[in-house]
């Protein structure tokens, strides 16, 4: 009983923090941040800060899923784009990881791959690593000014800190 009685005094000040997340639950990013309409997930991640920000419901609505790709695969596209170019071009600090990127004669920043059915840019700037998952229709000239577009938008959100 009396335990209960101190529930309130503890969870209180968190309340409104639990309430607003479930708000932007599953985007995990605030509605006011613009997102372009090809993208069916990102993620991005702080390697200063050892934080992360990531969503495969880029879009308010997209839980419809009009012809896109399904949830868990999206999630599987993204982690292995993810994981390939962290291994293969990006310095990380994934054991043996190093080895790779040092057969190359210059620091990769971006890179990209297409598929049939999507579509993938990656972007190291600064602290930041960037991936992005597009569906197969943005042209692949696009994906790079679009990535770039999007990652400044979510830096420059004062409600996303990363």
């Amino acid at each position: 009983m009396k335990l209960e009685s101190e529930i309130g005094r503890f969870w209180k000040p968190a309340f409104e923090s639990l309430k607003s997340l479930g708000q932007i639950y599953p985007r995990n990013f605030p509605l006011s941040t613009v997102i372009d309409q090809n993208i069916l997930g990102f993620l991005l991640v702080n390697n200063e800060t050892h934080r992360c920000l990531s969503t495969i419901f880029p879009k308010q609505d997209d839980g419809q899923n009009k012809g896109n790709l399904p949830q868990k695969e999206r999630f599987e596209i993204l982690r292995s784009f993810y994981k390939h170019t962290i291994g293969t071009y990006f310095a990380s600090t994934i054991e043996a990881s190093d080895k790779e990127p040092s057969k190359l004669s210059h620091t990769p920043v971006e890179t990209y791959i297409t598929s049939d059915t999507h579509k993938c840019y990656a972007l190291q700037s600064g602290q930041h690593h960037f991936f992005v998952l597009y569906n197969a229709n943005i042209p692949t000239f696009a994906m790079r000014n679009v990535t770039h577009k999007t990652l400044a938008s979510l830096l420059k959100d004062k409600c996303i800190q990363i």
